[in-house]
């Protein structure tokens, strides 16, 4: 997990410098989960994540699931 998440017990938190590296190193995309929000997805994409696990965003978001999907999209836009 990147972030706190109430999905799963996370036993170890992963930093993005993981992803940067991840893309200079490796062929393969890369997908980054825990605890990732509307307000951190751009950050993880930047990062290096090719796509991003957001089930919690966007099952708990306070608006509804579209409006989750509608304010992750707009976040990943920005990411580049």
């Amino acid at each position: 997990a990147f972030f706190p998440t109430e999905t799963k017990e996370t036993t170890h938190q992963a930093q993005t410098d993981v992803l940067t590296i991840w893309q200079e190193t490796m062929e393969t995309p890369c997908v980054a989960i825990g605890g990732i929000t509307v307000e951190t997805a751009a950050d993880i994409a930047r990062a290096g994540a090719d796509f991003v696990a957001v089930s919690g965003a966007v099952w708990n978001h306070p608006d509804g699931e579209a409006a989750a999907v509608r304010a992750l999209t707009d976040a990943l836009n920005t990411a580049y």
